[in-house]
């Protein structure tokens, strides 16, 4: 007996293997745009950065942040524990600007 914990981007698989709690990264992410099975998810994700209401300055790090969770969201309907996805790296040393990266994506 196991307990299965997926670092994925790929939610067709979660939904097939049924994970007790699932990671992605952005290189996880990255490697998921491959996947015909999630276009869908992405271009959800395109469509809400083309709105004309967006503003056009950030319009672009939103819908990248909604890219980077789209698919630990979709994963968070199909495990029963915990979904993980990482702020951007490169705020590691910055206490103030990760929590407020982990706010936005929360937001996402």
């Amino acid at each position: 007996m196991t307990t299965v914990v997926a670092d994925t981007g790929d939610v067709v698989a979660v939904a097939r293997i049924h994970p007790v709690d699932c990671t992605t990264n952005p290189s996880i992410v990255l490697k998921s745009l491959e996947n015909p099975h999630v276009t869908e998810i992405y271009q959800d994700c395109l469509d809400w950065g083309a709105q004309p209401a967006m503003r056009r300055a950030r319009a672009s790090e939103m819908t990248a942040e909604r890219v980077a969770v789209a698919p630990g969201a979709r994963m968070a309907e199909l495990v029963p524990g915990r979904v993980s996805t990482e702020v951007d790296a490169r705020l590691s040393f910055d206490r103030d600007a990760t929590i407020e990266n982990a706010y936005r994506l929360l937001e996402a």
